[in-house]
């Protein structure tokens, strides 16, 4: 029997290859269990192939889902587009996923049936993801003097302006859920400093995939840096950190990004050291991690939550990363890992190399992280905070 009650799912692209994007996908076959769904994005990056793709159910392109809102081309068409689309499928609840344009935003606060999932900082942060030009963190709210953050001015005054619009259609929401402690703060500062009423961010963290492996205690040999390969992510530091091992097992760095090749042409110089490789599948980032010793989260700027290394923790796996944004959520210094000070290349060395040259203590902080991975951060944890939301919105 089809549930009676009708969810509509926004969302800017279907990709099978974003954190944010795996997690939409493992989510919603669980919420067709209890909604009739429909999924509607602004762009399929085609990534997404087979019955992966067919177990999303009811699924359509929507043209100007994907809009950042900067460019005012193309906004009554897909304002048009998105109220028809609500009109015809009449959705008891309309969740948005990485939706940015204000006038979207705006439209679908009107509906009252409004929950957004605010996935990293284009809501508050006008610039570098609250990362200075000096790749230091910023802990200001947006406002003014974000501008001395931005190269160009004139670009920078329009990216603050589309941001506040962003933050202001916001607070129209019925329901806005963040994925750790830190963004909630970071969203409250910037609504406490514009003024007036906003709704209290609920904290839904990411879950792990249920298909993760179980304890694996293989002494690898080799350290895993997997991400984008931009600075933000702390490369660089990672890079010299590796130099600086007095135990010199190899870094390999998974991804793709503007830094790849940079680090392709570094690799060249150091090819049993410093080993490159591509984007990885779930499948092949496990196979990475089943052989590491650690993982490494280096960030400079403060990362929404950091997926990537409750995966790693999933399979034993100890990890090292910067102190920052929301990975204190998960990651306790001594317990599952190790926090280092960000931008901090030595400091990043010494904690792997205390892993690697102690095998009994990286044994014990994987067992402890897989041990609270697995009792916080699976689905069965994170469905009912979810369904909890869409009842309260819904009765209200």
């Amino acid at each position: 029997m089809q549930p009676e009650r009708r969810l509509l799912i926004l969302a800017d692209r279907l990709s099978a290859r974003g954190g944010a994007d795996q997690h939409l996908l493992a989510l919603i076959p669980e919420l067709k269990l209890r909604y009739r769904t429909l999924l509607a994005v602004g762009r399929d990056d085609g990534t997404l192939q087979g019955p992966a793709k067919g177990r999303l159910g009811s699924y359509c392109r929507l043209k100007g889902l994907n809009r950042s809102g900067l460019n005012r081309r193309g906004k009554q068409g897909a304002l048009r587009r998105l109220e028809k689309l609500v009109w015809q499928f009449n959705p008891d609840i309309i969740h948005m996923q990485n939706i940015m344009d204000p006038c979207l935003l705006k439209a679908v606060a009107a509906t009252q049936k409004a929950v957004l999932t605010v996935q990293d900082h284009r809501l508050f942060c006008p610039g570098r993801g609250k990362l200075k030009k000096n790749l230091t963190l910023c802990f200001e709210p947006m406002g003014p003097d974000c501008l001395t953050c931005l190269e160009d001015l004139d670009y920078g005054s329009k990216m603050l302006e589309l941001t506040q619009k962003r933050l202001q259609a916001a607070r129209g929401m019925k329901a806005i859920i963040v994925l750790s402690r830190y963004m909630a703060r970071e969203l409250r500062k910037s609504w406490i400093k514009s003024g007036g009423a906003f709704p209290d961010p609920h904290v839904v963290p990411p879950f792990i995939n249920k298909s993760t492996p179980a304890l694996n205690k293989t002494r690898g040999g080799h350290h895993l840096l997997a991400g984008r390969m931009v600075r933000q992510k702390g490369i660089d530091v990672a890079v010299k950190a590796r130099k600086l091992l007095k135990n010199p097992l190899p870094l390999i760095v998974a991804g793709a990004g503007p830094l790849q090749g940079v680090l392709q042409k570094s690799a060249q110089k150091e090819p049993e050291n410093l080993i490159i490789k591509p984007w990885q599948s779930p499948n092949s980032l496990q196979n990475l991690l089943r052989n590491a010793v650690s993982l490494w989260l280096p960030s400079l700027w403060a990362e929404p939550f950091g997926i990537v290394g409750v995966e790693a923790l999933a399979m034993g796996k100890p990890v090292v990363a910067s102190n920052i944004g929301g990975v204190p959520d998960w990651l306790i210094n001594g317990k599952n890992g190790l926090l280092v000070k960000p931008g901090d290349a030595k400091g990043l060395a010494d904690a792997a190399d205390q892993l690697s040259q102690n095998p009994a203590l990286s044994a014990q902080l994987g067992e402890w992280g897989r041990k609270n991975v697995l009792s916080k951060y699976q689905l069965q944890n994170i469905i009912p905070k979810m369904l909890n939301i869409y009842e309260k919105v819904i009765q209200a």
